[in-house]
């Protein structure tokens, strides 16, 4: 039986994104795809017009409706309303099973411009870290939420260990003419995520994906840094599958 993960996240209707995105990369990653739905989106690829914000009792009873009954050791999650909505599912998955590793896609505003949320508190954000395994922030999402705790590129490292955080995955972290890689900041020093630049190839939802493939290697038993080179091949071909915003899925 193919292991289980479980997608938390929006609804997009034209599934670039959000929690469809996330089912369609754990099933070309050979990993069965669970979802609770936080949001439901009105967007396609170019445009987005507003969203309905799902509570957190019908949250909640999503989620007790399969930790009640498949196996998880993964979960990623994907856009929230608030570090409070956030926190409450991530204490209600580890109060079920204090073992289940969460990786975070910290979505803060949409490829459109869309903003989904800016109350990034200093002591929440820290307690948020030291409870999942892994945070998946590109550049700006970085530095939106570390700079609100004095962390950079620079002293990340170090701070990851003074304040027992998880993980860091700086997702274009390290570029330059040729080169488009990531920066894997663990507790034992920093791993680079070597990938090649591709220029011209945007693709809506492509950081769901990537956050996706990610949490099913991880499944499927590959250690961290395996598993974000893996995931790293997956959205390069993502990112080239077509000519438009929306991208296709091969079999990994």
């Amino acid at each position: 039986m193919k292991p289980f993960v479980l997608g938390i996240g929006g609804f997009d209707p034209s599934s670039g994104a959000g929690i469809t995105a996330d089912i369609k990369t754990f099933e070309n990653c050979s990993v069965y795809g669970l979802g609770a739905v936080t949001a439901v989106t009105f967007q396609n690829e170019n445009n987005f017009s507003g969203l309905k914000w799902i509570t957190q009792d019908d949250i909640t009873n999503q989620l007790n409706s399969v930790l009640s009954y498949y196996p998880l050791e993964f979960v990623k999650i994907g856009i929230v309303e608030s570090l409070n909505v956030l926190d409450n599912i991530i204490n209600h998955l580890l109060s079920v099973d204090n073992n289940i590793k969460i990786i975070w896609d910290p979505v803060i505003k949409s490829s459109t411009g869309f903003i989904f949320q800016s109350d990034f508190k200093e002591n929440k954000l820290f307690d948020i870290l030291r409870k999942i395994f892994l945070v998946v922030p590109n550049v700006s999402e970085f530095e939106t939420l570390f700079d609100k705790i004095n962390v950079t590129s620079k002293n990340i490292h170090e701070t990851i260990i003074r304040e027992n955080l998880c993980s860091v995955l700086i997702k274009s972290g390290h570029t330059d003419p040729y080169n488009h890689n990531d920066l894997l900041y663990q507790k034992e020093g920093l791993t680079v995520i070597h990938g090649r630049r591709l220029d011209g190839f945007e693709k809506h939802g492509s950081g769901c994906v990537y956050a996706s493939a990610i949490t099913s290697y991880l499944a499927l038993g590959n250690n961290l840094t395996a598993a974000c080179i893996f995931a790293k091949d997956y959205i390069n071909n993502f990112l080239t599958s077509s000519d438009s915003k929306l991208g296709f899925h091969f079999n990994a």
